[in-house]
């Protein structure tokens, strides 16, 4: 960044004037748009989250019960003898 003493401070980076921007338009945002950005974000988050606690409960059931391990190499057939 730099300091341009006739506007303050200017932001050069190109990614943080895109963060800036993002800021001040969300600043600006009616607050009924606000509420159904937010409404939006609830849901995608809990739908993430119900998707993912499906994920995990299917990991579970598929993966071996009361420490038994997969395969292992002594219960594989020898090969060459």
């Amino acid at each position: 960044m730099s300091i341009d003493s006739n506007e303050g401070l200017q932001i050069i980076d190109p990614k943080e004037l895109k963060r800036q921007r993002a800021r001040e338009r969300y600043a600006n945002m009616p607050a009924d748009k606000k509420n159904e950005l937010l409404k939006r974000r609830r849901q995608t988050y809990h739908a993430n989250k119900d998707m993912s606690a499906l994920q995990d409960d299917v990991r579970e059931q598929s993966a071996p019960r009361n420490g038994e391990m997969g395969s292992t190499q002594s219960e594989m057939p020898e090969l060459g003898k």
